[in-house]
């Protein structure tokens, strides 16, 4: 179950809305840019940058690539610059889409309290944020960089790709029976 590229977020989004301004999605942790971040889930999937030149040079070199290889198309000058998908653009996400596996079913919640807590190494940065990416999915809220509350239990499928990718000794699941003093933030 991969995480979901930059790659395709950008290709997805260019599908739904035509174009791309990427100074929309510029600097991360501002108002202004937090609908444009959201709708391609840049902040839910771990693609935070240091700084605004950092992530602009990411985006562009990404989007720069995608040109080359014919995906999108640009118009403007380099500085505001639209960028639009082509139909070679489309059809390549359509291939992505189709090879991609489906999301798991999530279960219901059953009103029990989980907190799931990792400490998947550096090294395995790629896997961490894969993580993150399905306890997000599986609506469980952050409490801290590497703690989560929900109250569903994580699908089946999570839980066997967790094993599949060795992180099972760095994750500890805890139910709660008692809410106790914790409180919904």
């Amino acid at each position: 179950m991969p995480l979901r590229s930059l790659t395709r977020a950008l290709l997805e989004h260019l599908s739904e809305n035509k174009y791309l301004l990427i100074d929309a999605l510029l600097p991360p942790g501002y108002g202004e840019t937090h609908l444009s971040r959201a709708i391609l889930g840049l902040d839910n999937f771990g693609y935070r940058y240091a700084s605004r030149k950092a992530a602009k040079r990411s985006l562009s070199s990404i989007l720069s690539r995608l040109k080359r290889e014919g995906l999108v198309s640009y118009r403007g000058s380099s500085r505001e610059a639209q960028w639009r998908l082509t139909r070679q653009g489309k059809a390549h996400l359509e291939t992505m889409i189709a090879r991609s596996p489906p999301l798991p079913h999530l279960p219901p919640q059953d009103g029990i309290v989980r907190i799931v807590t990792f400490d998947v190494p550096e090294k395995q940065r790629g896997k961490r944020n894969w993580l993150r990416a399905m306890l997000i999915f599986c609506d469980y809220q952050t409490l801290h960089k590497s703690v989560y509350l929900g109250t569903r239990p994580l699908p089946q499928e999570i839980i066997h790709e967790i094993d599949d990718l060795g992180l099972s000794k760095f994750i500890h699941i805890a139910g709660i029976g008692k809410k106790g003093t914790l409180k919904k933030a």
